[in-house]
């Protein structure tokens, strides 16, 4: 099912490739042609362009906008890719683009989870979503000694390089707490 979606989405993303180009191709009304010009020879005519705009202006923006479609469906590529080797088993998958990262949400494992890539599809960070349930008897031991007053109502364990950290949220009769811990340490986060 995965490899059937990811040649779906594959596929979506290199027809807009071509159909973009396509389409500025008409809008721009860009003809081949063989027409001299002294000695040299110019492969392309225009026809309703603005006379202040040169042929190679156009072609450089021609060429420069399937660099950067080309550029996205590799990285788009790459994190599908990546993507489909550590969560196989994921459901409900939703891809997105923020300004500077691809975004897939997601269930894993019956978590809300969410990984982030860069614009060349290369892995950034993953965030699994739980339940105190889910976390380590002794971390919960630690978490309850240390905040006796507080129930947990959401554990975020953040993957990130080679560190592991998990963002506990806490609630209590005053409100909201969260804190971080790292190698077994609980850092204070927001109050």
């Amino acid at each position: 099912m995965k490899k059937l979606i990811s040649v779906l989405v594959s596929g979506v993303i290199f027809t807009s490739l071509f159909t973009g180009y396509a389409i500025a191709q008409q809008s721009t009304n860009i003809s081949f042609s063989e027409t001299k010009a002294g000695n040299k020879f110019s492969l392309l005519t225009l026809e309703n362009v603005p006379s202040n705009v040169t042929t190679d202006k156009l072609t450089r923006a021609a060429v420069k906008k399937i660099k950067a479609k080309l550029m996205a469906a590799r990285a788009g590529f790459n994190a599908n890719a990546d993507f489909n080797k550590k969560f196989r088993d994921a459901a409900e998958v939703k891809w997105g683009v923020e300004e500077k990262a691809i975004v897939a949400s997601f269930i894993f494992d019956d978590m809300r989870s969410r990984v982030v890539y860069d614009k060349k599809g290369n892995w950034l960070y993953t965030i699994l979503n739980y339940n105190a349930d889910r976390l380590p008897a002794n971390t919960r031991a630690m978490i309850q000694h240390a905040y006796k007053d507080c129930t947990i109502t959401l554990v975020q364990e953040i993957f990130h390089g080679d560190t592991n950290l998990l963002k506990v949220h806490l609630k209590n009769n005053a409100g909201y707490k969260k804190i971080l811990i790292h190698n077994d340490e609980i850092i204070p986060y927001q109050e």
